[in-house]
């Protein structure tokens, strides 16, 4: 029997601050049913294959990685519903691509580009930035070099007070992208969370309607905003969520165990956070927006054209036949 048809207008969608940040799923077959995702599962401890419904509308972001079967259908509900499809590899470690929110308005990326086009109000935007990390800290006219120390040394700072608070041995941020079973638990566990925070980040920013890729602070990336973005919050929620999980973790416990601690620790922190509550105010604050229009704008169903007034879409300005 399907599930349980529901339909939606556009303005009934659970906005971007209402969300449940990310849900991470591999090995399994995707589909509809009725006007429901579902997900074909093999239950790992009775070897039963299990059918899950899942609330899609809830979720900002849906991370695939291996062994996933999606049918067109899923994808285009998972489309309609404004849920972010990242695919991924193993534990998110590598990033193969996304399936984009479909907004409606391009004021927002607009005012992106205006602000990054001009020098000062590029400039002024990565002040803003890091008024936003040192708020007891008078942020002058220095430029991004003298800010980038200033970071550096804040991270280093922030790393030893984890692993004081937590016990776990660090030694340095390192890993090889190309074998991340090489790096220490600490390492990996950070690997881990920070892509999962990242891709929190861009499926905010996309159904926000900026790019990823117009980074102020990063450059030369596809998701160089992004990482401008979920730099804000590391200290607070990543970087404390790896420690733990390395801190809690068994001995002799495989690396899939530490994954999944990982990801739970990341979804308690990104909801004590507030994280996607903040986004969109944080954003609006960087960009000197109001808020509320800034997601209005997302569900605009007019166009501008030339004369400056807006229009319905799907208008035809052509002559009427006699």
């Amino acid at each position: 029997m399907p599930f349980r048809k529901s339909r939606r207008n556009r303005n009934e969608f659970i906005p971007v601050k209402d969300r449940n940040p990310f849900f991470y799923l591999e090995h399994a077959k995707v589909e509809v049913d009725g006007d429901c995702l579902i997900f074909h599962q093999m239950n790992l401890d009775t070897k039963v294959p299990e059918v899950i419904p899942f609330p899609l509308a809830t979720y900002q972001a849906v991370f695939f990685g291996p062994g996933i079967s999606i049918t067109h259908r899923a994808m285009a509900l998972l489309a309609s519903a404004g849920t972010h499809v990242i695919f991924t590899g193993d534990h998110l470690f590598v990033y193969y691509g996304n399936a984009s929110i479909s907004t409606h308005s391009s004021k927002n990326l607009m005012r992106q580009i205006e602000l990054f086009s001009d020098s000062e109000k590029k400039m002024e935007v990565i002040r803003r930035m890091y008024r936003y990390r040192f708020p007891d800290t008078k942020i002058t006219d220095k430029g991004l070099q003298a800010f980038l120390g200033m970071e550096g040394n804040r991270m280093t700072a922030i790393y030893k007070k984890e692993a004081k608070r937590t016990g776990v041995a660090w030694n340095g941020r390192s890993y090889d992208i190309n074998d991340m079973d090489s790096s220490t638990p600490v390492n990996y566990a950070l690997s881990i969370a920070n892509h999962a925070l990242y891709g929190v980040c861009a499926s905010a920013e996309v159904a926000l309607g900026y790019s990823t890729a117009i980074g102020f602070i990063h450059h030369g990336h596809m998701n160089a905003f992004t990482y401008d973005i979920a730099d804000l919050y590391k200290d607070e929620t990543t970087i404390p969520a790896a420690f733990e999980a390395v801190r809690d973790s068994k001995e002799h416990e495989d690396s899939d165990a530490l994954r999944k601690r990982v990801h739970q620790y990341c979804h308690e922190y990104f909801h004590r956070a507030r994280l996607l509550k903040r986004i969109p105010k944080d954003i609006a604050m960087l960009f000197d927006l109001d808020e509320e229009m800034q997601e209005q704008e997302i569900l605009s169903t007019q166009i501008e054209v030339g004369d400056g007034l807006f229009h319905p879409y799907a208008t035809n300005y052509g002559r009427k036949k006699p």
